[in-house]
């Protein structure tokens, strides 16, 4: 299908030297909001101007995922894992392959108290498999830290062509310690 980005956001629409760090992608949706929590130096203003559009263009789509779970509720989704830029003479698979380019982010949800709102993550991504556009739908649980549980969702956009061609495939998948528990489904899983 042929997309039609909001012409105010529209990052195709930008010139070279203005795609930048702070170019909005939706309303208070910058490119930097998705550097943060990177946990590398991905340094995107510096980037060729053809390799920042394109992901200015799949950032465009996770800013409205952004947007629409936004809609939901007065939990705020944050960014965890933004854009990637392996280390020397690693050759990144799976989610970090897709973070490099901006299809792939991975977010957690925070209460009004700035907890992380683990028993609301499952409802908010069963509001997203039906309220927004993605790729595929990630709800991802861990207890990587110790014994608490941990819960994320990860967004993974279809690439976007140069006219804004897009197939979304609406695919969902739960995941405990990044190992697959159902696909095409999301389940929650309690400790």
């Amino acid at each position: 299908m042929i997309y039609l980005p909001d012409p105010q956001y529209n990052p195709v629409f930008v010139s070279d030297k203005e795609l930048t760090t702070k170019t909005l992608l939706q309303k208070g949706i910058t490119i930097g909001k998705f550097l943060k929590n990177t946990g590398s130096h991905f340094d995107y203003d510096n980037l060729l101007y053809s390799r920042r559009l394109l992901i200015a263009k799949n950032l465009y789509l996770q800013g409205e995922f952004i947007k629409v779970a936004q809609k939901y509720s007065k939990l705020k989704m944050v960014v965890s894992e933004g854009l990637y830029k392996p280390a020397e003479k690693e050759s990144p698979s799976g989610i970090n392959d897709l973070r490099q380019t901006g299809r792939a982010i991975v977010y957690e949800l925070y209460d009004e108290h700035g907890n992380l709102a683990v028993n609301s993550t499952f409802d908010m991504v069963n509001y997203l498999r039906t309220s927004a556009r993605y790729d595929k739908l990630i709800l991802a649980y861990d207890t990587f830290t110790g014994s608490t549980l941990h819960a994320s969702i990860i967004a993974v956009m279809p690439s976007v062509s140069d006219s804004w061609s897009v197939n979304f495939g609406y695919n969902l998948e739960t995941q405990y310690n990044n190992k697959i528990q159902a696909s095409n489904e999301i389940i929650e899983i309690r400790l």
